[in-house]
């Protein structure tokens, strides 16, 4: 995608010159919070919202210009919200969509099930989806994404309202179906874009804001360890690196050093609820490109 901007009536601006190249077969994702820019970004991607400037090209096809109905049918899509019929069964469900793609019946539903099964849905092949738990219901909204075998797959939040486990039980499922195929995805989770992408976008009020492998962007804005202090007030002669809501954080080199500013708090006879040494990621890179803590 080149220039890739979106204003809507009023002066919104949801998108500001993007320019991303996602590698063939890669998976790449999306991160930011809500608001950021990133639903939209994929459904221009997808061919859902048109952008008011700039191209969007799958496989050398645009998807809002000349080759827009091959490039089209290359995505599979599945928003954060999928409109899905909550009185058909699963496996109906993905029967109509077959239908609608030209499929079928008994391919549509030879597919289908297969899919399924390797997204561990095959004993609901048969529930009605307004009976599924949420984490079901994003897996079969995957499945409606793949049913058409595309080369690049769109996926809005897929582990939306999902606790950590059951996000990474749906990915670990999920990688035998999207091996091989071009992946970009959204989350406001950083755990998740660490361990699901091969490379990140994070994305912060319209634009991209930085761009690489998450090791390679934890290293090189996040180095070292943050000792995390939850109290109410520090000596004025202590100086953390920054304030959060109930806490206090500090830089620090290694462990040595972690040690030695406990040994101070203590000596200082600071009041301390608690105290984590953390580990830097993707939510500390965010904080570091931004300025703004990036809400869970």
């Amino acid at each position: 995608m080149e220039k890739l901007s979106k204003a809507y009536p009023g002066g919104v601006e949801a998108l500001r010159d993007v320019d991303l190249i996602v590698g063939d077969g890669e998976v790449f994702a999306l991160m930011g919070p809500n608001g950021s820019g990133k639903t939209t970004l994929l459904q221009a991607i997808a061919g859902v919202t048109r952008p008011s400037e700039g191209s969007v090209k799958v496989c050398g096809f645009n998807v809002w210009g000349e080759g827009w109905d091959r490039a089209r049918r290359l995505i599979g899509f599945s928003p954060q919200e999928p409109p899905l019929p909550r009185r058909l069964t699963v496996i109906e469900a993905l029967e109509v969509l077959g239908g609608l793609l030209g499929m079928p019946p008994w391919a549509a539903r030879s597919e289908g099930l297969r899919i399924l099964s390797e997204l561990g849905l095959k004993g609901k092949a048969s529930s009605r989806i307004g009976k599924l738990s949420g984490g079901e219901a994003r897996r079969v909204a995957i499945a409606l994404a793949l049913l058409p075998d595309p080369e690049v797959v769109v996926l809005d939040e897929p582990g939306s309202g999902l606790d950590p486990g059951a996000k990474r039980r749906l990915w670990e499922d999920a990688l035998g179906l999207l091996k091989g195929r071009t992946v970009i995805f959204s989350t406001h989770d950083p755990i998740e874009a660490e361990e699901a992408a091969e490379r990140v976008a994070i994305m912060h009020r319209g634009r991209v804001r930085v761009l690489g492998k998450p090791s390679e962007l934890i290293e090189r804005y996040a180095r070292g360890l943050r000792v995390r202090v939850w109290t109410s007030s520090l000596p004025g002669y202590l100086r953390p690196w920054r304030a959060g809501r109930g806490f206090y954080e500090f830089r620090v080199r290694d462990e040595g050093e972690a040690r030695e500013l406990m040994s101070i708090l203590f000596d200082a006879g600071v009041s301390i609820e608690r105290i984590e040494v953390v580990r830097p990621g993707l939510r500390e890179v965010f904080f570091e490109v931004t300025g703004e803590e990036l809400e869970a």
